[in-house]
């Protein structure tokens, strides 16, 4: 046995070994015939499983594929040790008996391998960059230039914290229309991007049906060698196998046109809710990747969601300094207060101000004062 892997922790298997069958906390909970909390909890390293459990973990695992093939005995043997070293309570020995039966129950099942076939939900493992001097690739669809941007330094340097250092799956920007969301998600996202194999933005203004967003990014991701196969949960399951694959940064501008306004606590207009299963599997899958969101309203998902893997910015106006900045081609004059009552008014809202910042030029010569008048 390989005692590297031995000596891992419960918790660290489990997330590797889920990482590998693209099924969500919730989705191996039910496999399991427990609550998602409960796997939750396992994965925070908080509790652990009962012999019973345990068991039924096992199964769902190899059932999955999220065993490695040839060494699903192996591996099984990794995680009863792992639950016994790390449970005090936890004194089961493993059943033999019961892992071969169930081995020669998943054998009689499978189909005789193909090694010609390609199957669509299927990824062979892919090459690093290092391997093969693959070039990194980026596609920025509509993102904005950034090259004017200023201000933010705060809200920059935390939300870089949560991509770099952190390695959160989904970091969500919220706030008002014009506060400045896309700026400050293209801004992050072209700073962090070298730390990233691929770089994937898109806009969803035009409301993009999920299956159809999925599929582009599978053929993006995968250098356009996969043909998205049939299916919401087929392409999720292989674009999730493509971001564990190679670290892969995703932006998805403009969320709020999938949400439905008129319900308080959130929710997706009808043939939506694709959108919703893409933010909780990514959210709660193990991968090395992040998707950044921006949205006027939050998704519910980042609500259910929000902790060490998952973190929400919620953009405020900007303050003087910044707002001045922002309008200084403008030519603007104006006292101190003057500067102060002007961003007042407008709530810091950055496109609001560009907006009022050229009216003040053309129709009171720059003054800001007589325009407060």
């Amino acid at each position: 046995m390989d005692t590297a892997r031995a000596a891992e922790s419960f918790r660290d298997l489990l997330l590797r070994h889920r990482g590998r069958t693209g099924l969500t906390q919730l989705e191996l909970a039910g496999r399991v015939g427990a609550g998602r909390r409960t796997v939750q909890d396992w994965e925070a390293g908080i509790n652990h499983p009962s012999a019973e459990l345990l068991k039924a973990l096992i199964q769902a695992l190899v059932e999955a594929g999220g065993l490695t093939a040839e060494r699903e005995a192996a591996e099984a043997h990794e995680l009863w040790a792992a639950v016994l070293r790390d449970a005090p309570r936890m004194h089961t020995p493993f059943d033999e008996l019961w892992l071969a039966s169930l081995l020669r129950e998943r054998a009689a099942r499978s189909p005789a391998p193909d090694a010609t076939a390609h199957h669509a939900g299927t990824i062979a493992p892919v090459a690093s960059s290092a391997e093969t001097g693959e070039e990194r690739r980026q596609d920025w669809g509509d993102a904005p230039d950034v090259l004017g941007f200023v201000g933010r330094v705060d809200e920059q340097t935390r939300v870089r914290n949560w991509v770099l250092e952190q390695h959160c799956r989904v970091v969500g920007v919220l706030g008002i229309g014009g506060i400045g969301k896309t700026s400050i998600a293209a801004k992050l996202a072209k700073d962090v991007a070298p730390a990233f194999h691929r770089a994937y933005w898109r806009s969803l203004r035009n409301a993009p049906p999920v299956s159809e967003w999925l599929s582009g990014a599978i053929g993006f991701l995968s250098g356009q060698q996969l043909v998205a196969p049939r299916g919401e949960a087929a392409r999720l399951a292989v674009l999730l196998e493509l971001l564990r694959d190679r670290a892969s940064l995703l932006v998805l501008d403009n969320f709020e046109t999938l949400l439905e306004p008129r319900q308080r606590e959130g929710g997706y207009r009808e043939g939506f809710a694709g959108y919703g299963a893409l933010l909780r599997a990514i959210g709660e899958t193990f991968h090395q990747s992040c998707l950044v969101v921006t949205s006027r309203e939050a998704p519910p998902e980042l609500a259910v969601l929000s902790g060490h893997p998952v973190r929400t910015l919620d953009l405020g106006g900007l303050g003087v300094p910044e707002g001045q900045a922002l309008l200084a081609d403008k030519q603007l004059l104006g006292t101190a207060e003057n500067w102060g009552n002007l961003i007042a008014r407008f709530g810091g809202n950055g496109l609001a101000l560009k907006l009022v910042g050229e009216s003040i030029r053309q129709v009171f010569g720059g003054d800001i004062g007589a325009f407060l008048d």
